[in-house]
C-alpha cells in the first residue's frame, strides 16, 4: 500500500479478519496444485500431502502419501471435495505447513462479490491417519463491515472462539466435535451449531 493512500472502514474490517485468521481448515482430477512434505507418522520415510483441483465443480482433493522404505510413495489416500476452490476468478486453495508440521489447507472468496470469505482446515496425524483436528474461518460483507463475524474451531480441546463484530467481543463456545479423518470430512453440518461464520 502507498503510503497516504486511505481505506474505508470496510476495507479496513475486512483486512483485520484475514489478517487475524492468518495469525490465530469421485470426481475426476486435474493437475497437481501445491504440495507439501513431512514425516507426519514419524517412521523415518518422507510423507508427502498435495492438492489436486476438480474438473467437475469448484473444490480440490486433498491427497496423502505416506513414504515407503524404498524412497516410494504408498497409493494416496484420497479426501474428495475437501475444500472450495475457484482459480479461474484469482480464488485458488492453497496448502502448507504451519509451525508444528500440521498442514493447513486455506481456501477463500475474496477477489469478485460482495460476500467474502477465507478458511484454514488444521490437519494432523492423531491415532494412527490423518485428521482434521481444527477449523478457522473468517466472513465478511464488502459493504457491511458490521455483518462480519469469525471462529476458530478447536476438535481436540472441544472448545470454540466466536467474533462478532457487531457484538464488538469474542465468546468462547464448547462443543462435542472430535477430530475427523479426512475423508469424512465434507464440511460437517455441525459446525452450524458451533459457528456462525459456517454458512
Amino acid at each position: 500500500m502507498k503510503i497516504g493512500v486511505k481505506m474505508k472502514p470496510a476495507a479496513i474490517i475486512a483486512c483485520l479478519f484475514v489478517l487475524a485468521l492468518n495469525g490465530s481448515s469421485s470426481a475426476q482430477t486435474g493437475p497437481a496444485a501445491e504440495q507439501v512434505r513431512y514425516d507426519w507418522n514419524r517412521d523415518g520415510h518422507m510423507d508427502k500431502a498435495m492438492l489436486v483441483e476438480s474438473n467437475e465443480d469448484e473444490s480440490v482433493s486433498l491427497h496423502i502419501h505416506f513414504g515407503r522404505p524404498n524412497g516410494r510413495f504408498a497409493p494416496p489416500i484420497i479426501a474428495t471435495n475437501f475444500a472450495g476452490s475457484s482459480p479461474m476468478i484469482g480464488d485458488p486453495a492453497h496448502i502448507k505447513l504451519n509451525a508444528a508440521n500440521s498442514i493447513v489447507v486455506t481456501s477463500s472468496h475474496i477477489g469478485i462479490g460482495r460476500s467474502k470469505y477465507e478458511a484454514d482446515t488444521l490437519v494432523a496425524f492423531r491415532g494412527g491417519q490423518m485428521k482434521v483436528v481444527g477449523y478457522k474461518i473468517a466472513r465478511w460483507d464488502a459493504f457491511d463491515p458490521e455483518a462480519a463475524t469469525s471462529c476458530d474451531v478447536n476438535f481436540s480441546t472441544g472448545r470454540a472462539v466466536v467474533l462478532h463484530t457487531s457484538q464488538r467481543r469474542t465468546r468462547v463456545v464448547r462443543h462435542n466435535l472430535a477430530p475427523v479423518p479426512i475423508r469424512n470430512w465434507k464440511m460437517l453440518p455441525e459446525l452450524r451449531g458451533t459457528c456462525p461464520a459456517y454458512d
